[in-house]
C-alpha cells in the first residue's frame, strides 16, 4: 500500500524555511558575468543559476576547481534556456559558447 501524507504530520525535519528560495531573491547578473569565467557560490547556502540565449554551451560545475561535470547543455536554435542548483562552495562556469548569450540570473 502506498504511503500517504497528511497535512497535519509532523516530520520534524528541521528548519524547513532554509530551503532553495527561502532568503534568496533573484538577480540578473547579465552585466557581470561573462562565459568562460569561473565564479563560485560562496553564499552560505545553494543557489540556483539560468541563462538564456542563442548559443551553443555547457553548464558545468565542480566541488573542487578542478573535476567539472557538464549538468545542463544547450544548441543555438534551439532549447536557449540551461538551469542548474549550485550547492554552497562550488565552482560553476559557463564552456564552449558560440553565439550569445542574453540573459544570466541567479537566485542567491
Amino acid at each position: 500500500m502506498p504511503s500517504v501524507i497528511r497535512g497535519n504530520d509532523n516530520f520534524d525535519s528541521g528548519d524547513i524555511d532554509a530551503g532553495l528560495g527561502s532568503g534568496q531573491t533573484w538577480y540578473n547578473l547579465t552585466s557581470s558575468r561573462t562565459a568562460g569565467t569561473v565564479y563560485q557560490n560562496t553564499t552560505g547556502k545553494a543557489i540556483q543559476v539560468c541563462m538564456w540565449g542563442n548559443f551553443n554551451g555547457y553548464l558545468e560545475v565542480s566541488s573542487d576547481n578542478s573535476t567539472y561535470i557538464w549538468v545542463s547543455r544547450t544548441f543555438s536554435g534551439s532549447t536557449p534556456l540551461m538551469s542548474a542548483i549550485i550547492p554552497d562552495n562550488y565552482y560553476y562556469y559557463v564552456s564552449g559558447t558560440s553565439g550569445t548569450l542574453w540573459y544570466w540570473a541567479e537566485l542567491r
